[in-house]
């Protein structure tokens, strides 16, 4: 997932994150395509805990990861989605 944000919202926003998705890694991109172009990666907690100590400001990139256990395609579906009365005849 892919998330632009503004640097009033940014901790709280990681901290949502946090809450819902667990501890996953991130990227964190600030003035992207800028001199001062900065990204760092790592696990939510630990972006946090440096983002807690400095001033930020800036546009803001995140990066999320995927969950890391992932189901077989072949696995996601044990019955038929589709309910028989929306089946073509």
């Amino acid at each position: 997932m892919v998330f632009f944000e503004s640097p009033h919202r940014l901790i709280q926003m990681l901290n949502d994150v946090l809450d819902v998705l667990g501890d996953r890694d991130i990227a964190l991109a600030k003035e992207m395509t800028k001199v001062f172009e900065e990204i760092r990666r790592g696990p939510i907690s630990g972006i946090l805990a440096t983002l807690n100590d400095e001033t930020v400001r800036g546009e803001y990139t995140v990066v999320v990861a995927g969950h890391k256990d992932r189901v077989k395609p072949s696995g996601l579906l044990t019955k038929d989605p589709l309910p028989s009365k929306y089946k073509r005849s």
